[in-house]
């Protein structure tokens, strides 16, 4: 199992439900929010892999905490609100704005929703590190295996520019465009059978050449069955 799908494992149909009463939204509109800060987070994570106050975080975040009461532990961590400003330090109330148009939750409510999914992806990765036992160097490894799949989690009318994700200088868009450039070369392309002139041609000869055959045969027959049948003194003028 990816790291992400053990992402989506803390927003189970139960949370959301708690969280929605929470929030006093529909549950429909919390995971639609979701599902939209889950790439978006995940990416900017993933494209500051390398980034001391993110590794730190991941290294020190309280898994075990979050894991047990994620709703409550994710508003008062304070890793996970220096976290928030690092990831988005540049333009975050588009975010916001992204996030209003597709699933109707307004800025303070998403908010709340974004520590919920930024506590959510550290005390993942904080696990999954455990029980790899990865040390500090290599965790930006792991994030970097992450980077080919943020692209399958966005919700449908969103993309990696969205995010802000779209440079392609950037590690994430760099995966993507070459995997996208593996899957054309590989990806078999149909195309309808070409009937060429050497074998319409030979399709041609194929029933005439019998016919013609044919014809000599029965031209042959008759002239001999003629001669046969000749009269007597035709054939002794002939003899002479």
């Amino acid at each position: 199992m990816s790291i992400i799908e053990k992402i989506k494992e803390n927003f189970s149909p139960e949370f959301i439900s708690e969280l929605a009463t929470q929030l006093g939204e529909s549950e429909s509109r919390v995971s639609k929010a979701i599902a939209v800060l889950l790439p978006a987070t995940l990416g900017n994570i993933c494209i500051n892999s390398k980034n001391e106050n993110i590794l730190k975080a991941i290294l020190d975040i309280d898994n075990e905490k979050i894991s047990k009461n994620l709703l409550s532990e994710s508003q008062q961590n304070t890793l996970v609100n220096s976290i928030k400003e690092t990831l988005f330090t540049k333009e975050p109330e588009k975010l916001f704005s992204i996030i209003e148009e597709h699933s109707g939750i307004e800025d303070s409510n998403s908010k709340i929703i974004l520590n919920t999914v930024i506590a959510a992806i550290l005390a993942t990765l904080k696990n999954e590190i455990q029980k790899q036992n990865i040390d500090g160097k290599n965790i930006s490894e792991l994030l970097n295996e992450q980077k080919s799949l943020i692209c399958s989690i966005i919700p449908a009318g969103l993309s990696l520019e969205s995010f802000g994700l779209e440079d392609k200088d950037t590690p994430v868009e760099k995966t993507l465009h070459e995997e996208k450039k593996i899957e054309k070369l590989q990806k078999p392309t149909q195309k309808l059978p070409k009937t060429s002139n050497k074998q319409n041609n030979a399709g041609f000869w194929n029933w005439l050449l019998p016919l013609i055959l044919l014809g000599l045969a029965a031209w042959f027959f008759w002239k001999f069955y003629e001669k046969e049948n000749l009269p007597e003194k035709i054939k002794i003028e002939e003899k002479k």
